[in-house]
């Protein structure tokens, strides 16, 4: 007995270290009542939820997407619904010039959050980022976010276009839209900052000393070119293209993710290399990092944006290839669209007998091209010179040459191209009750 008083004696805490400790008491909560998938833990939408670039300002009241990708993928979802009555998609605006960081997958847009399944452990449901949208919509829309029990639809007996031929063709079209048709639509789209528009206030100080050293309009000018980058064939042998030189000029393949400060030794002496130098001698160095498309040594975005904004000035000559490249791609559809004889402007392309992916694809790029200011080329793009003040945040685009041609220019020259994307707009965009925007 008196062993274990001694004992007890000796492991007992002292007066103080009590009386300190009785000011944290341990509190033991109850486990949840609720289980994983219930509603009052999820955190997944009730419908569908699609996040897209706002649309143009003029169409503050649509669902359509100012950005052509997500434009595409709000029609494809639109052309593959059954009827009017489909279930509602919402639709949430992710303004990439106003956000210091996009959540999705990738930190791309668009992407789409589905609800939970019946089965499913995951209380945020589930998201599909842009590359895997393709797969979804083809093997599950419109049902499958509610009855997972039916796994992957099996593909529809009615194809659209009555031949093979016609088939092989529309993905013919389909690859030089997404190519020389797009690539040209996005550097026109690096000359105009008002799309998508700018943000009304400023963000909050703590976001703004923990995020990018740029404001975001900037990071959405890099998100832009890494887009162009995407669309560079890796070995470009059989089908020639001014797309990977540019690129390579630009440096833009490589681009790390916007946030990221490329470390090493390599950068830490590059970076040494700049400090003490006059103003004058910095911008030489970095003039050299532009002609050498050397991104790696970029210790901040901002310098990054700088690099990147004399190689748009010393790049401007294969910028007009490119968008003289666009202009053809889009002036054959309207070739092709005009041989197809007198109502084609009422008809889906080649003919098809309800809407395809080519139909998709074209309306997102008309339609934006015809959403652009028609006299941006005389606000924005004047060549530079020397009396010209440009702001350490302004878009570079603003002084690369204006182009001899415009990519709305080639979408009038072909009258069919305008009536046809008005048609679509009218008889399907316009009265659809598919898309939900949330505010």
């Amino acid at each position: 007995m008196a062993a274990s008083t001694s004992s007890s004696a000796r492991t007992s805490a002292p007066t103080w270290l009590s009386r300190f400790l009785s000011n944290f008491p341990l509190y033991t909560y109850p486990d949840s009542a609720s289980s994983p998938g219930s509603s009052s833990t999820s955190t997944a939408p009730e419908a569908p939820t699609l996040y897209v670039v706002p649309p143009h300002p003029a169409l503050a009241s649509s669902w359509t997407s100012a950005d052509p990708r997500c434009l595409r993928w709000q029609m494809e979802l639109l052309f593959r619904s059954p009827s009017q009555d489909a279930q509602p998609i919402n639709v949430v605006f992710l303004d990439p010039r106003a956000e210091d960081l996009v959540w999705g997958p990738g930190g791309t847009l668009p992407f789409l959050h589905l609800p939970l399944a019946p089965d499913s452990r995951n209380p945020a449901g589930n998201l599909v980022g842009v590359s895997a949208l393709q797969h979804w919509v083809d093997n599950y829309h419109p049902y499958a976010w509610e009855r997972p029990e039916l796994g992957e639809k099996a593909g529809s007996s009615s194809a659209p276009y009555a031949d093979e031929a016609l088939r092989l063709e529309a993905q013919s079209w389909i690859t030089l839209l997404e190519t020389k048709a797009l690539a040209g639509l996005l550097l026109q789209l690096l000359l105009l900052p008002a799309l998508p528009p700018r943000p009304a206030q400023r963000p909050a100080l703590l976001t703004r000393l923990l995020a990018s050293s740029l404001l975001p309009s900037a990071l959405y000018r890099l998100s832009l070119l890494r887009r162009l980058s995407y669309l560079t064939p890796i070995h470009p042998t059989s089908h020639p293209s001014p797309l990977p030189a540019f690129l390579a000029w630009l440096g833009a393949v490589e681009f790390t993710h916007p946030f990221s400060l490329p470390g090493g030794a390599d950068a830490e002496k590059d970076s040494a290399t700049i400090i003490g130098k006059s103003e004058l001698e910095r911008e030489e160095e970095i003039g050299d990092r532009a002609r050498a498309g050397d991104w790696r040594s970029c210790r901040s975005e901002r310098e990054e944006a700088r690099v990147l904004e004399l190689a748009l000035k010393e790049g401007s000559g294969s910028y007009t290839d490119l968008l003289q490249g666009a202009c053809e791609a889009i002036e054959a559809v309207g070739v092709r669209m005009e041989a197809d004889g007198e109502g084609a402007e009422k008809r889906w392309a080649l003919g098809a007998d309800k809407p395809a992916p080519l139909d998709a694809l074209l309306f997102s790029i008309l339609h934006t091209v015809l959403s652009l200011p028609v006299d941006h080329t005389l606000q924005h793009a004047s060549p530079v010179s020397g009396s010209g003040d440009v702001g350490e945040d302004d878009d570079p685009a603003y002084t690369i040459k204006a182009p001899a041609r415009t990519l709305r220019e080639a979408v009038e020259r072909h009258p069919v191209l305008v009536r046809w994307t008005r048609h679509v707009w009218k008889e399907s965009v316009r009265p659809s009750k598919l898309f939900s925007v949330q505010s």
